[in-house]
């Protein structure tokens, strides 16, 4: 029985016999029901708080595309389920049948840098991200993000390590030796599992074959890797993204700034990839990656909170698909700067888009993990970050803020420590910390983490967030609403997360109409998560308010109606 029919939700509908045809497939492949307890009520309530069940945690064997078809099909709400049985069955057997032999993963390790001069060690780390670029580019090969294998650059792992790590078969690494005019690339292509060498190649030649290099490179590890190509996948790797030697120059130095995350390194960059544009002229690759700069202002920190930054990355989106109209780093961009201006759903159209014309893409799973999140449909969510893990385990993104938005906030705490212990350094780790405990109603343990964020970053958001918080949980409502200053509604206001947090906080004071205002301009810019708004500890006290009940209507509708 689905939850709305336990729970006695509406009519129930097709939806609805997808959730029990799922339940019955599901102990068909794995054993037993996907919830068991010892009473009708102890499984109706695992139904309405546990995560849908991974069948492959019990048996590995069950095709991944057969495990994402069963949790698609026990989602909670019926919304995120398929529509109908032939949809379920056609993602059981067609998503099953286009994933075959696609089992082979790889990681590119950063080249090692031989040149004379060591500022060419740009160039090595150029070279290792477009090698990865071409390749991710292929459906049948999974492939390790440049995030994830550049924290591998200088690493004295072994290849058999890094590949159960990484969860990859193959692991390429080599080197660069750039001496003026000169280059000589060598690589090497090993089997992780066996710590066997499968090929080893030089190449020399000069920086104006650079790209042909790169071809041949790439087009000999998918010889070894025994993967055919298709027609658009050859074209791909056969295309020269940058014609010209300086303008390639200027791009590959703007990419080693713009990972920084610094105001003075997105400065250089945008300088760059700007000299870049006036060199070579119109380009897609330029375009994209001058759009993903000027987001790079506004995460992960707001540095500049100026939301014209956010018109300027959408129209170098809209340039890239006057040059290519389906291009998936195109879609990627439009898609995050959509979803940082509120319009998630528009938003999640062009991510889905970016991730079906390149299931590599990790920034187009990336804003999905956040636009399914924000829509309120968790599991959808889970299962992107899955994906999203899957090619950048290292990705430093954190599954747990996924379940403190779904109102699981004890869920929540496990995930937030982790981190915390890790780098607790990082104003952002100690504020979501501090706040998943808070949430979880560990006040006391959340005011330490306040207190401690206050008095080692002050004067920044994080910093004056504590305080405001700080003060309002102990009960100084008149000292709380003198710390909200107006630098701080003005770093609010543009953030895609801390703008409706002021919602709760001025709850929290009992300043009613001002905790509405702000909940309405969250809801307006995306956070239709009715779920959790509808569960909140701090907005309980406006449960009642006809006002109130409107927001939370209207992000019910949106929420519903949002395809994750």
């Amino acid at each position: 029985m689905s939850p709305e029919q336990a729970l006695g939700e509406g009519e129930p509908d097709a939806r609805s016999d997808i959730y029990s045809l799922g339940c019955v497939l599901y102990e068909m492949l794995v054993g037993e029901p996907p919830y068991t307890g010892p009473t009708g009520m102890a499984v109706l309530a695992k139904r309405l708080s546990d995560p849908v069940p991974r069948a492959r945690r019990l048996r590995a064997a069950i095709p991944e595309a057969v495990d994402a078809a069963l949790v698609r099909a026990l989602a909670k709400e019926r919304v995120d389920r398929f529509k109908s049985a032939a949809e379920f069955s056609e993602a059981l057997v067609a998503e099953a049948a286009e994933r075959v032999g696609a089992v082979k993963s790889i990681v590119v390790l950063p080249f090692e840098n031989l040149s004379p001069d060591p500022d060419n060690a740009f160039f090595a780390d150029g070279l290792t991200e477009e090698l990865i670029a071409e390749l991710s580019g292929i459906r049948a090969l999974r492939v390790i993000s440049r995030t994830t294998a550049m924290k591998l650059k200088g690493s004295d792992k072994d290849v058999g390590a890094i590949g159960r790590e990484l969860n990859v078969q193959y692991v390429l690494e080599g080197s660069v030796r750039k001496a003026g005019n000169a280059l000589r690339i060598t690589a090497q292509l090993i089997d992780a599992e066996r710590d066997a060498h499968l090929w080893a190649k030089r190449y020399s030649g000069t920086m104006d074959e650079v790209f042909d290099i790169q071809e041949r490179l790439a087009r000999k590890i998918v010889d070894q890797l025994r993967i055919s190509l298709s027609p658009e996948e050859n074209r791909r790797i056969a295309q020269r993204p940058i014609n010209d030697l300086v303008a390639y120059d200027c791009y590959l130095r703007a990419k080693q700034e713009i990972p920084r995350w610094t105001a003075d390194a997105i400065d250089r960059a945008i300088a760059l990839l700007e000299k870049a544009v006036a060199i070579e002229g119109p380009n897609e690759l330029l375009f994209a990656t001058l759009g993903f700069a000027y987001l790079g202002y506004l995460m992960p920190l707001p540095l500049r909170e100026d939301e014209s930054l956010l018109g300027t990355a959408g129209a170098c989106a809209k340039k890239v698909f006057e040059l290519n109209p389906d291009s998936p780093a195109g879609h990627a961009l439009g898609g995050l700067a959509l979803f940082l201006l509120g319009q998630i759903e528009e938003a999640a159209r062009h991510l889905k888009e970016a991730h079906r014309l390149d299931p590599n893409n990790a920034d187009a799973l990336l804003g999905l993990v956040c636009t399914a999140t924000w829509a309120g449909h968790p599991d959808a969510a889970r299962t992107y970050h899955e994906q999203l893990t899957a090619i950048n385990p290292w990705s430093g993104s954190n599954p747990a803020w996924i379940e403190f938005y779904s109102g699981r906030f004890d869920a929540a705490i496990d995930g937030y420590r982790k981190e915390y212990v890790v780098d607790p350094s990082s104003p952002y780790t100690r504020w979501a910390y501090g706040c998943v405990l808070v949430w979880a109603g560990r006040i006391d343990e959340g005011l330490e983490i306040f207190d401690e964020i206050a008095r080692d970053t002050p004067q920044t958001m994080f910093g004056d967030f504590a305080i405001v918080f700080s003060k309002a949980l102990r009960g100084d409502a008149d000292g709380a609403l003198r710390a909200v200053t107006p630098e701080l509604i003005a770093a609010a206001k543009p953030h895609w997360q801390m703008g409706w947090m002021m919602s709760p906080l001025y709850a929290l004071m009992g300043r009613d109409t001002e905790a509405l205002d702000w909940l309405e301009l969250a809801v307006n810019r995306g956070f239709v998560n009715y779920g959790f708004l509808e569960r909140e500890p701090f907005l309980k006290k406006l449960h009642g308010n006809p006002r109130f009940s409107e927001i939370l209507a209207g992000a019910k509708r949106r929420s519903e109606a949002f395809e994750p």
